[in-house]
């Protein structure tokens, strides 16, 4: 072993016999790259898709496995980014925007019925807006062309949606004519394949929106190079109370992985994105544009895991909750509304105010005022309140008990004792500072005389 600034001798320096060279070491011909094709340089990746800016939409890399991405928005954002699965074999439509006329959707399917009307914007699952399956509007939807994959070859591929059926639509209905097997509200015609009526399965519930999905086998493909064309449909054997809207629908395929993102169209803030099982995470935002919450959806529902509030100056703090359309999550993540939808918050004189922490009135008064909240962020690991007096408020730990309600979060006994010993320091800070400015005062008054 050598000691530090040690010189090795020259004749005792390593020589590596049969360490192993390159023969024939070709090396990278830069002035025609070409040249280089079937020989020992591989190309790493390769991008066969372009958007008109000049963005990647679909790349290869060196094992033959496809990446793909789709811009929607009028090519401003990327709408659906996969990986294993070709620019071809994807979809997503979450009916947020409409193209030319006769109006065109963002996959560059024609709207059904050729109606806006059909879309509505009284319920959506992650965006502001959802189609109808009623009769006016042809009661289908159609995917358009979904290209030949070898991915798809494998596994086959995966066709999911979200739905909003009325309440008492929601207990699967015996089908006609036998009536003993329950029946989806919705099913699959794939001409090309000879599929006609093969049903979703229900997922999950989540709200007053249940996700159905349905996986179509390889075999499909078989004969049909050109890809086929699954068409939506309701389903003839079911009576709904009302017609269903549908929302979000995705087709990739079993083996890819796929998020997909729903913007909102005049701002292109983010409002949500679907994984791979197609469940959302929710933004929502105040009126400043800032992320004020986190929603994540699940199959118990729907839950708030990240909130942040920004200065709120000199509000009595109370509890209190008033329902508003625009605002309808509830503080636990689990309410239902008409729309339950990412949105912007409503007002500040018409927000709901359950996100204002739990300190009663008289106890904002006993500590001499009324106080600034800075910021407060809430997470399942993380609770701080910031005030404009001074520093932060360590925040006690929630249990498993207190985290089931946002108003347990706070505990007026916990939080007012850092108030009282804040205002009080700042209190006996304004009063020495007084103090300083008289005692100059006076000595500034005596050599004046």
């Amino acid at each position: 072993n050598m000691m530090p600034g040690e010189l090795l001798d020259p004749l005792e320096r390593r020589v590596y016999n049969n360490a192993g060279v390159y023969r024939e070491f070709k090396v990278f011909n830069w002035r025609d790259e070409s040249a280089n094709l079937n020989t020992d340089w591989l190309t790493v990746s390769e991008t066969e898709r372009y958007t008109p800016s000049g963005e990647a939409l679909e790349e290869r890399n060196a094992l033959g496995i496809y990446a793909t991405a789709k811009f929607g928005y009028r090519h401003a954002v990327p709408y659906l980014v996969a990986q294993n699965a070709s620019y071809g074999a994807v979809q997503f439509e979450s009916f947020e925007s409409l193209y030319g006329s006769p109006p065109l959707l963002e996959e560059d399917i024609a709207l059904p019925g050729a109606d806006p009307a059909c879309l509505s914007t009284e319920y959506a699952h992650s965006g502001t807006q959802s189609l109808i399956l009623s009769s006016a509007c042809g009661a289908a939807y159609a995917c358009g062309t979904v290209a030949y994959d070898p991915q798809e070859s494998a596994r086959g591929l995966v066709i999911s949606a979200w739905l909003r059926l009325a309440e008492m639509d929601y207990e699967e209905q015996p089908c006609a004519p036998s009536f003993t097997d329950p029946c989806p509200p919705i099913v699959l015609d794939i001409a090309e394949a000879g599929i006609s009526g093969a049903e979703f399965r229900r997922i999950a519930r989540s709200g007053e929106w249940a996700l159905y999905e349905i996986v179509v086998a390889e075999t499909a493909f078989n004969g049909n190079p050109a890809g086929i064309n699954p068409v939506i449909k309701l389903n003839p054997n079911v009576n709904l109370s009302s017609d269903p809207a549908i929302d979000d629908i995705r087709i990739q395929p079993v083996d890819a992985q796929m998020l997909c993102s729903v913007y909102e169209p005049g701002t292109l803030r983010l409002l949500a994105q679907l994984d791979d099982q197609n469940f959302a995470l929710r933004y929502q935002y105040n009126a400043q544009g800032q992320l004020v919450r986190k929603i994540r959806e699940t199959e118990r529902g729907l839950k708030t895991f990240a909130e942040s509030h920004f200065h709120v100056p000199n509000i009595a703090q109370e509890e209190e909750f008033v329902p508003s359309p625009f605002d309808p999550f509830d503080p636990l993540g689990g309410g239902t509304s008409n729309n339950n939808s990412g949105q912007l918050l409503s007002p500040p004189e018409t927000r709901p105010q359950w996100h204002k922490l739990n300190i009663p009135p008289d106890a904002a008064r006993e500590a001499d005022g009324a106080f600034d909240l800075l910021q407060l962020d809430v997470s399942p690991d993380r609770q701080r309140l910031r005030l404009l007096e001074d520093g932060d408020v360590n925040l006690p730990s929630l249990s498993p008990a207190d985290s089931s309600s946002l108003k347990n979060m706070v505990r007026p006994d916990s939080l007012m004792k850092p108030l009282h010993q804040q205002k009080r320091s700042l209190q006996q800070k304004l009063q020495a500072a007084d103090s300083l400015r008289q005692s100059a005062k006076a000595q500034d008054d005596g050599h004046d005389r």
